[in-house]
């Protein structure tokens, strides 16, 4: 079985893959598709066919900050600071999940 973590392997991806001029849901929602397939043809001859793919909810509200109340707290920062839409990016990332 093949664990992919939503989160980290699309926003590497879309960090490496696409410029902020160029998010767009057909975009994404390719490059997504792309590397989950990518990765099942890499890891499946060692781990198998079977893909899960690990995310959070689609709330903001993660179990990990009534642990941690610093847990992901310099990410709001870095976010407003970056030259990525995340207004956009993330309604994009949940839609793709939602259909996945």
């Amino acid at each position: 079985m093949i664990i992919i973590d939503w989160n980290q392997t699309i926003i590497t991806a879309m960090f490496t893959a696409l410029e902020p001029k160029d998010i767009n849901e057909f975009n994404l929602r390719a490059l997504i598709l792309s590397t989950i397939k990518d990765i099942t043809k890499k890891f499946k001859s060692k781990y198998g066919s079977e893909v899960v793919i690990a995310c959070d909810c689609f709330t903001t509200s993660y179990w990990r900050k009534s642990y941690f109340q610093h847990y992901k707290s310099d990410r709001k920062r870095l976010r407003d600071s970056s030259k990525y839409d995340w207004n956009i990016i993330f309604p994009i990332f949940n839609k793709i999940k939602q259909e996945l």
